[in-house]
């Protein structure tokens, strides 16, 4: 009997564990994405490109659960690339959004992908800070969404309260310019506090 040894300098594949989420993901596929084409690196036109290559692909909600849950609290310089269409800082928010309302990763990620315009306008311009404050992040002091205008304040009402603000909103955590949806109230509220008190 004769022992052949043959050398092969290929390691096996450990990690493969059959067909995962990854291997439908269209930014794998190197005939439809250029090298690096998810870390655009600030360039608008290659985050527009990113962004347009996850509107496509069908496993969009597993890689933003599975960015939610492997990049968990780090901030935004440890996090890279687009991922489903979101950017670090956008993912950082959402994160953050979901520790501070306590909404399971799975939950967030059909919200995010299926929501609302008046949603998307306002993560798209704020970032979460600490103490649970909101701040806007674009010099524009107002939005224009589905033919509505908004300013931040207004914005951040809306989505919480699932109405326009009545009169004047004003910050309730001594922030001047936090737009933490829980961070305001407009004149009705105030009106309702000042009764109740009474």
């Amino acid at each position: 009997m004769t022992l052949h040894i043959v050398h092969n300098h290929h390691a096996p594949d450990t990690t493969s564990h059959g067909d995962t989420w990854r291997d439908h993901a269209v930014c794998a596929k190197p005939d439809i994405t250029r090298p690096n084409a998810m870390f655009p690196d600030n360039d608008a036109v290659d985050l527009e490109l990113a962004r347009g290559i996850c509107a496509s692909c069908p496993v969009k909600a597993m890689c933003l659960l599975d960015a939610l849950e492997t990049e968990q609290g780090r901030g935004t310089g440890n996090r890279h690339g687009v991922r489903a269409g979101r950017t670090p800082k956008q993912r950082h928010s959402l994160y953050m959004r979901s520790l501070r309302e306590r909404i399971p990763f799975e939950d967030l990620v059909d919200e995010v992908l299926f929501r609302d315009p008046l949603r998307e306008a306002f993560e798209r311009r704020t970032e979460s800070l600490e103490g649970g404050h909101v701040r806007w992040t674009i010099r524009k002091t107002a939005v224009h969404v589905q033919g509505q205008r908004y300013t931040p304040w207004q914005l951040a009402f809306h989505l919480s309260r699932g109405r326009r603000a009545a009169g004047t909103i004003r910050t309730t955590c001594g922030q001047e310019r936090c737009v933490a949806p829980d961070h305001i109230v407009d004149a009705a509220e105030r009106g309702n506090g000042r009764r109740a008190a009474a």
